[in-house]
């Protein structure tokens, strides 16, 4: 009979264990869950944070664009009223030399307008492609969370198998 006792005690006291085991697989499953859940949330705010900011940079650089072209209009004009009131009082308001010189300030005042659009619309092009580099990496690490968390989960069950 002792023989039977000392058995049933071990199987009692094994199961014992493996009920213990099991309750703290399951605890720190849960606690995994929650862990990637709260990862991937705040994954998701720092991709929002960031497209923010690039939209502020964007938002940015719209405005300083607009500065610079104000300006150049402002100089342009500037520019012409000094080329004409200096042919005025030269007597030569009427010449082919002030037509010449007033259609090269505007030639050149058209040039760097074009440039400014075109560097306009890069900087929006470079501000949306960051945008989306930011939506991508924060899904590639949603994802990564998830998959980190089923290898886990499966090697949890190969343990138990």
């Amino acid at each position: 009979m002792p023989v039977f006792t000392a058995i049933g005690g071990a199987i009692l006291g094994a199961g014992a264990v493996g009920a213990t085991a099991l309750g703290v697989a399951v605890v720190g499953a849960g606690v995994g869950l929650a862990a990637t859940g709260a990862s991937i949330n705040a994954s998701n705010r720092a991709v929002k944070a960031s497209q923010a900011q690039v939209a502020n940079q964007r938002q940015q650089a719209q405005v300083t664009a607009t500065r610079q072209r104000r300006s150049a209009i402002r100089q342009n004009i500037v520019a012409r009223s000094q080329m004409m009131a200096q042919a005025s009082a030269r007597g030569v308001s009427d010449t082919s030399g002030l037509a010449g010189g007033l259609g090269s300030a505007a030639s050149q005042f058209g040039a760097n307008l074009g440039y400014s659009g075109q560097m306009s619309g890069l900087n929006s092009q470079l501000f949306g492609l960051q945008q989306q580099q930011i939506g991508y990496q924060g899904q590639a690490d949603m994802f990564g969370a998830i998959g980190q968390l089923g290898f886990s989960t499966a090697q949890y069950a190969v343990g138990k198998v």
